[in-house]
């Protein structure tokens, strides 16, 4: 099953099997920058493991934009891998759903 969680906390050294067909992946110290420049980050783990996330920056009053969204391989394409996003304001769901690779 999978967990998603807001403001979850990710280590740098999870996304270690991320970005794996970048054509220049980011170094560990950019992954860290990163986690630390985002304004949120929406995680989804299987039994623990980090198999996506989502980073988004906001003005904090009424847009965020979506600055990343990763997904392991073997999860890629795959329905069930759905993000949904938080109203940034209040911190409440809105009806809009991502899906990752429809």
């Amino acid at each position: 099953m999978i967990e998603y969680k807001i403001s979850d906390r990710i280590i740098p050294n999870e996304l270690d099997c991320f970005f794996q067909d970048w054509k220049s992946p980011p170094s560990p110290e950019i992954k860290g920058k990163l986690l630390n420049g985002a304004d949120l980050i929406i995680t989804a783990r299987e039994n623990g493991r980090l198999i996506g996330f989502l980073t988004a920056i906001s003005d904090g009053v009424m847009h965020a934009f979506i600055t990343l969204i990763e997904v392991l391989e073997g999860n890629q394409g795959k329905r069930y891998m759905k993000f949904r996003t938080p109203n940034l304001k209040n911190e409440k769901f809105i009806k809009d759903i991502i899906k990752i690779n429809q």
